[in-house]
């Protein structure tokens, strides 16, 4: 008899958790894959977009127009909206570019469903998206979660 390998990494994940510990989180933690490769790129190259203040290899990385969620302002982005902000809303801020760099890809969670399709950085509440759609990866907007 075979045992299907989901089977095995589970009873595995069972066997391996020591009494007193949390196994779903554990077996959550396993769930989660890491971001595709070429997102990763794209997101990296954004990010060295905003480090170096260029808005047009950061607009060549985006799809527009781009989500704007935040309390006071615009819903959505245009590109000569996008390029005219770039500089204030990305390269003056260290902070942003350190956290934008260093990458730390978050697929979306939405009602406990993955959507491997949608992926951000949260850069203190400062979230910036990124998707899939067309057969390519891009930078397609922010959410402040602040506000």
């Amino acid at each position: 008899m075979r045992i299907p390998a989901a089977l095995t990494l589970a009873i595995g994940l069972a066997i391996c958790v020591a009494p007193g510990q949390h196994s779903a989180s554990a077996a959550q933690s396993t769930s989660v894959p890491p971001p595709p490769t070429e997102l990763a790129k794209l997101s990296y190259a954004f990010a060295n977009a905003a480090a170096s203040g260029d808005a047009e290899a950061a607009a060549k990385l985006s799809r527009f127009p781009l989500d704007n969620v935040v309390e006071h302002g615009a819903r959505t982005l245009s590109k000569p909206e996008f390029l005219k902000r770039f500089k204030t809303d990305f390269t003056k801020h260290k902070d942003i570019v350190d956290c934008l760099l260093a990458n730390n890809l978050e697929i979306e969670l939405k009602n406990g469903q993955t959507n491997f399709k949608k992926w951000s950085i949260n850069c203190n509440g400062n979230v910036y998206h990124f998707g899939f759609a067309a057969d390519h990866w891009s930078y397609t907007g922010y959410e402040n979660i602040n506000e």
